[in-house]
């Protein structure tokens, strides 16, 4: 389990929730940092900061980090760290591949406009182009065995055995409730197709209970919201290829915001 941090409260948060996930799943968790040189307009062209300083600096940080984390751990854990010089997405796909990681888990703020806008798009980034989920966790959260868990469905596309598998795995391990939410709105996406995907459904997921929502809104992320919130769900796990679903719950167009003003965890599973 790798955990990406910029030793931002919001994403030690994250990696804290990533170890006692991990506590759990009894895995072993990778602190990751990368960073770049920072462009610099002087005449010369040299930047104010060195190779050594910035790798020393982020060392020291991370050291920090991996102790804190240690320390607050109710059972023993492996953390790992990896700092390097390298882009974000780059490098942590890189890195992914190298310890074959089974989840990369990230956090997500809601404070300010540029950092929103920095962090998210670091986090669609992240979401569409690593091929291992990815678990989002926003500020405030703090981990617990999960009870209810949602799973957003797109009836029109399907989910991939894969995906299937990891929903019916999770909910396994926490022997948690699957609850299947498909929004639509006067029947708009309904087609022989997608109701034969929604049977399909019925037979594949396994949790001992597994109940069907078909909301009605125009609304995505409004009906989502709304019914996770009223729910008190724990976990929502969403097919973020399938459909523009993440982008519309990141997005600082759409109201409400899910991930920026709850506490609730996303899971991204590449399709």
């Amino acid at each position: 389990m790798i955990a990406a941090v910029d030793f931002s409260p919001v994403s030690a948060n994250a990696a804290r929730y990533a170890v006692q996930l991990a506590e759990f799943y009894k895995a072993n968790v990778w602190l990751y940092h990368s960073y770049e040189l920072p462009v610099t307009h002087i005449e010369y062209g040299y930047p104010f900061v060195t190779f050594a300083e910035l790798q020393n600096a982020s060392d020291f940080q991370m050291e920090e980090l991996a102790k804190e984390l240690a320390r607050a751990a109710r059972q023993p854990v492996t953390i790992n760290t990896k700092v390097e010089m390298a882009g974000f997405i780059t490098g942590l796909q890189s890195f992914c591949k190298e310890v074959n990681a089974d989840m990369v888990v990230m956090g997500i703020t809601g404070k300010g406009a540029l950092t929103r806008l920095l962090i998210g798009s670091n986090t669609i980034h992240a979401i569409h182009h690593l091929h291992c989920p990815v678990l989002i966790v926003p500020a405030d959260s703090v981990f617990s065995p999960y009870q209810k868990i949602a799973f957003a469905a797109d009836y029109e596309k399907g989910a991939s055995p894969a995906a299937i598998d990891m929903v019916n795995n999770i909910t396994g391990d926490f022997k948690a409730s699957l609850q299947v939410i498909n929004v639509d709105w006067n029947n708009r996406h309904f087609s022989i197709e997608s109701r034969e995907h929604q049977v399909l459904l019925h037979q594949q997921l396994k949790a001992a209970d597994v109940s069907f929502h078909n909301l009605e809104s125009e609304q995505m992320t409004t009906a989502i919201h709304d019914f996770v919130k009223n729910q008190q769900t724990d976990l929502l796990i969403a097919l973020p290829k399938k459909h523009n679903l993440v982008e519309k719950l990141f997005s600082r167009s759409h109201t409400p915001e899910l991930l920026y003003h709850s506490h609730l965890p996303v899971l991204c599973i590449p399709e």
